[in-house]
């Protein structure tokens, strides 16, 4: 939440790094969505389709391609097409309307909190803004 996605990125990938066990393969998919979204926010997009693709061939082989995952991906590959900012955030907002019904997203969002993060995106609030304005109205 404090906008610094260049450290983010170094602790995702020394996670990632870090000697693949079975019973957490959970934590690894999770990571490479969060991955996902950490360089969407860098505005890396060039290297976002390889890693959309990479990303895609992992969760499959794991079985592990939920539909939260697959429209969270395919949200991002949205974005990267999007050809502005207002797109962009129209394309967030759909997927925002949609976030409490689609299967899982109760589940992704105890590891991070991807609501807040959409409805960051659609406000063009800051993420730590998000959700200190939610964390103050509970």
């Amino acid at each position: 939440g404090s906008d610094n996605f260049e450290e983010a990125l170094n602790y995702l990938n020394l996670w990632l790094g870090l000697p693949k066990t079975t019973e957490r393969e959970d934590l690894q998919s999770l990571s490479r969505i969060l991955g996902l979204l950490v360089h969407y926010e860098l505005g890396n997009m060039i290297l976002l389709e390889s890693l959309i693709r990479s990303t895609r061939r992992f969760l499959r082989q794991k079985n592990r391609m939920y539909i939260i995952e697959k429209q969270f991906i395919d949200l991002i590959a949205d974005l990267i097409r999007a050809a502005n900012a207002e797109e962009r955030r129209l394309c967030i907002k759909k997927f925002g309307e949609q976030w409490e019904t689609i299967e899982g997203s109760e589940i992704l969002n105890r590891f991070f909190d991807f609501k807040s993060w959409i409805d960051a995106k659609v406000s063009k609030k800051s993420f730590a803004e998000t959700v200190r304005e939610k964390w103050q109205h509970k």
